[in-house]
């Protein structure tokens, strides 16, 4: 199966559950925090490829950076998910996937993140100062 599949179905769910609960808009803008984060610490993003470490610590560290970061709290149990399945690779996909099907929700109203591989340099330089705070649990990661 290949990623963008399995970033679709990723995506897909994650949309699911975020119209159940009537937090759409607030699920796409937490996973814009979360894969600007991974994508704007190349030691985070590091620890999180790592197969020798076990699913555990990068899935706690992934629920801890989302915490932190104050995300929406319905994220918190999806980015567990993905490391625990290894998967934390595919959240720039995913990102871009989720705001495409935000954007079709929404009748294109939702401008930021239609593009698919992650968030932008702008988007990312917004969350590095948070990036610091949140990662500090992870011995600096």
């Amino acid at each position: 199966m290949s990623n963008q599949v399995i970033s679709r179905r990723y995506a897909k769910a994650l949309m699911s559950l975020a119209v159940k609960a009537k937090r759409v808009e607030q699920v796409a803008a937490g996973l814009d925090e979360i894969a600007a984060l991974v994508q704007a610490s190349p030691e985070l993003s590091a620890f999180l490829a790592d197969p020798k470490l076990p699913h555990s610590a990068q899935e706690q560290a992934m629920a801890e950076v989302a915490q932190r970061a104050g995300v929406e709290p319905l994220l918190v149990p999806f980015v567990r998910l993905l490391a625990r399945k290894r998967r934390t690779e595919l959240l720039g996909e995913i990102w871009g996937i989720l705001h495409r099907l935000v954007d079709e929700r929404l009748g294109g109203g939702h401008a930021e993140g239609t593009g698919g591989g992650g968030p932008s340099t702008a988007q990312q330089d917004g969350v590095r100062g948070r990036l610091g705070r949140a990662s500090d649990h992870i011995g600096g990661v």
